[in-house]
């Protein structure tokens, strides 16, 4: 029967052939008889053996099995029956991880003072002295093993190097992952259905050209609060009051909206007025021109916010934000303190 056992994953053959002819056969004197590996051209199962049978008496036979232990070996399920086996059949196991794989996230049940790591010169030198303890091998002079261990040590690295494992997770970051991806598929089906609203609204925007019935599709799958349209649609019109820079136009515009006859005082506001005149803001009577740009976007974001407030319903919070202000669009202290404007009235 054979001596050695090597239990690895077919996919790693090249590492497995560096084991074999570097560090067994040509470090330590190993026969190629006495060693049994299933991906070995001339060695393993041969032909006409029955290949499970063949792998079983190997395995329990041997004096020393080694465990390979990789990535691929991992996702292999003949590997991991393999390594059941040996653990629970056999004596003299020997654990051993390629480069770049941890004991942490091997995922294998073994002692860790058991676990040799393949490109640690000192591990190898204790692999040595185990299979020469547990076998009725004898081994090459030491000289001879120093210079193959290094050699195949340079090789196994170069290997992986151009030929990189997939990163091993632990347990530890497989869920957190695992629950980072469960998240996703969360927000995924969120922007589905978003998307679906979407659609609809696009659909029932296409069936119609009134703006009346466009803001009432809108309103519908619009989901911020009544008050907060109301905070936006004022911040929009206290903009555009302050970009005209006098008070006497803001007041003649109040006066137009709210049909007032406010005036401002020619004594106290005089500048202001005719500064107002000369831009062709308001005539000398104060009435406004209702024909300037900035006039009319005031005049715009005022008729905004006035419809708004015809169908406004949220009293409640309106005067938790405004006390002792009367929700009165049409009074001088509603638009000082909602829009932030300040009027020029003597």
């Amino acid at each position: 029967m054979y001596k050695i056992f090597i239990s690895h994953s077919s996919k790693d053959k090249a590492i497995i052939d560096i084991i074999v002819d570097g560090l067994l056969q040509n470090g330590m004197g190993i026969k190629h008889e006495d060693i049994f590996y299933t991906s070995g051209d001339s060695m393993g199962v041969k032909t006409g053996d029955e290949w499970r049978n063949a792998i079983k008496d190997s395995l329990l036979n041997a004096e020393v099995v080694l465990l390979v232990i990789s990535p691929n070996y991992k996702e292999s399920e003949i590997c991991l029956n393999e390594m059941g086996a040996a653990w629970a059949n056999c004596d003299k196991v020997i654990p051993v991880i390629v480069p770049n794989i941890t004991f942490a996230t091997v995922g294998v049940t073994f002692d860790v003072m058991q676990g040799i790591k393949l490109n640690d010169s000192s591990g190898l030198d204790n692999l040595r002295d185990t299979i020469h303890k547990w076998t009725s091998i004898d081994l090459l002079p030491t000289a001879r093993w120093s210079k193959k261990k290094e050699e195949a040590i340079c090789s196994i690295d170069d290997y992986i190097n151009k030929n990189p494992f997939p990163l091993p997770l632990s347990r530890d970051v497989f869920e957190k992952l695992e629950t980072e991806n469960k998240e996703m598929e969360q927000s995924f089906k969120d922007i589905v259905a978003e998307k679906q609203k979407l659609e609809e609204i696009i659909v029932g925007l296409k069936g119609t050209k009134d703006k009346t019935e466009v803001k009432a599709i809108m309103k519908q799958y619009e989901p911020t609060c009544e008050f907060d349209e109301f905070k936006h649609l004022a911040s929009n019109v206290s903009t555009a009051l302050n970009n005209l820079e006098n008070g006497v136009v803001i007041t003649s515009i109040f006066a137009h909206v709210t049909n007032n006859n406010l005036l401002a005082d020619n004594f106290i506001y005089g500048n202001e007025i005719q500064t107002a005149v000369s831009e062709g803001q308001i005539d000398e009577e104060q009435n406004l021109n209702v024909n300037g740009r900035k006039v009319k976007e005031a005049l715009k974001a005022l008729e905004e916010f006035k419809c708004f407030l015809e169908e406004f319903s949220d009293v409640r919070t309106f005067e938790d934000n405004y006390e002792d202000l009367d929700l009165n669009f049409y009074i001088k202290s509603f638009w000082e303190q909602v829009f932030k404007i300040k009027m020029s009235i003597g």
